[in-house]
């Protein structure tokens, strides 16, 4: 399943360009902001860019839109357009790599409602 709409959470899929990460379970973290956030389970093709996120993270806090392509699909086939851009952390202390999508527009921001 790629996606899945609970109460709660809205599950779509992170990318690098055409290479899928995983999943992430989104939740709104700032409604009048358009922020959706949420952790990553990651698939085995994570680890290819694993280290240069988590250098990157480590040296300005998160890695963004700006490093990498990234994307994030409902059903593989929704692109959800952040104006603010995605971001990721990842630090080698912890064992969780987090997402957040940030200037979602109205009407997007209400489908994780």
């Amino acid at each position: 399943m790629c996606w899945a709409k609970t109460k709660y959470l809205v599950t779509a899929n992170l990318f690098i360009g055409d290479s899928d990460l995983g999943l992430v379970q989104f939740k709104i973290i700032d409604e009048s902001m358009g922020v959706i956030g949420g952790q990553l389970i990651y698939n085995s093709t994570y680890s290819n860019f694993r280290n240069d996120i988590q250098k990157i993270s480590e040296f300005k806090g998160v890695a963004n839109s700006d490093d990498f392509d990234f994307s994030v699909w409902l059903n593989n086939k929704i692109k959800v357009v952040p104006e603010g851009g995605i971001g990721v952390t990842d630090l080698k202390e912890y064992d969780e790599v987090y997402i957040e999508v940030g200037g979602l527009n109205e009407e997007t921001i209400n489908y994780f409602k």
